[in-house]
């Protein structure tokens, strides 16, 4: 219910109008669960994840849109919260879809979607939409598409 914050990094596998990488992240968010016997409770979630991108490059519109998925695991602060699903640590599938807008070659802002969907019996789903601050490290000396700046 409150901000989520994600730190993810990746590298490209080609480079191109189309592109691929592969990624890893962490992350953690703070969940409200509300328990009729012991009232409302905070519990913090963290989150390793690893997947990969499909992102298209829009260059003359300083824009990228991304396509992302892979696996997670995600835990939780507390080992002794009894309210399900929250109890639950566990593995399972993230899908997500994003917009860059590269105000430098370097970096980049944009709005976000995931969804993290776990494997475990109670299939508890949750979704973080936000906004992101990219930073790219790739092609410091050269332009997007690889071809060399000038001195």
């Amino acid at each position: 219910n409150d901000a989520a914050f994600l730190l993810d990094g990746g590298v490209r596998l080609w480079e191109g109008k189309v592109s691929g990488s592969i990624e890893a992240g962490l992350g953690t968010s703070r969940l409200d669960v509300k328990n009729m016997a012991r009232g409302e409770r905070n519990t913090d979630v963290y989150r390793i994840q690893l997947g990969g991108r499909l992102i298209r490059d829009f260059p003359d519109r300083h824009l990228s849109t991304y396509l992302r998925g892979g696996i997670f695991y995600r835990f939780n602060s507390e080992d002794n919260l009894s309210v399900e699903p929250f109890s639950q640590d566990g593995g399972g599938l993230y899908i997500g879809t994003g917009v860059h807008w590269w105000f430098t070659e370097q970096y980049g802002i944009g709005p976000f979607i995931m969804l993290h969907r776990s494997l475990e019996k109670e299939r508890l789903v949750e979704t973080l939409v936000g906004l992101q601050l990219s930073v790219r490290f790739h092609g410091l000396n050269e332009n997007r598409y690889g071809k060399r700046r000038n001195p």
